[in-house]
């Protein structure tokens, strides 16, 4: 079953979340992995993607688990629990239904996000251009433009490589086609605009 963990950041733990953030980051991966993690990411405490000192409120991770006890252990042993009590928590059961009707777009961004924490993301939904395609019944077309420090000294083929892991669960069920229009790092989207 589906269990999302919302977890609620204490006042000024902005360091300390920052401090053990890659610790935390493996054990999502590992869900990843698995095939296990629907979708995860922070919260931030102001309204925009990039809060700065303001910081997070808090995270949510939405991941199958055998049961609720389960989730539960998983969410106490993630690093930003910890001996620091960076956080309290809940772990809710996530109905059927509501797991079904999520959003392939949001999908998609959230792996991204919590795997390459890209600098810029872009995401077109091409599904309906393929609407007679017989594999389109199987999940969406999607066009992705990807900007990430994570790309740094690695070549193109294993950029992809790290986009399509990122979402390989989905490929499953939600995307039938995923095209990497770009996967470049912040220097080199730099230097691809006119007159930088």
């Amino acid at each position: 079953m589906l269990y999302a963990i919302l977890g609620r950041d204490q006042p000024n733990s902005l360091e300390r979340r920052l401090a053990v953030r890659p610790a935390h980051l493996e054990r999502l991966h590992a869900l990843l992995a698995e095939g296990r993690l629907v979708l995860a990411g922070p919260l931030p405490a102001i309204d925009s993607p990039d809060p700065g000192p303001a910081g997070f409120q808090g995270s949510l991770v939405v991941a199958e688990f055998p049961t609720l006890e389960e989730a539960r252990a998983w969410a106490e042993a993630d690093p930003y629990r910890g001996r620091q009590r960076l956080r309290g928590g809940r772990n809710l059961p996530v109905p059927p239904g509501i797991a079904g009707m999520t959003d392939r777009v949001a999908l998609l961004e959230q792996r991204l996000r919590a795997v390459l924490a890209p600098e810029a993301l872009d995401i077109v939904d091409d599904s309906a251009a393929h609407a007679g395609h017989a594999g389109a019944r199987e999940g969406g077309h999607f066009t992705v433009r990807i900007v990430s420090t994570v790309f740094a000294g690695k070549p193109l083929i294993q950029r992809h490589r790290l986009v399509h892991a990122a979402v390989a669960d989905l490929m499953r069920r939600e995307i039938h086609a995923l095209s990497i229009v770009k996967a470049q790092t912040p220097a080199e989207a730099r230097s691809s605009i006119p007159g930088t």
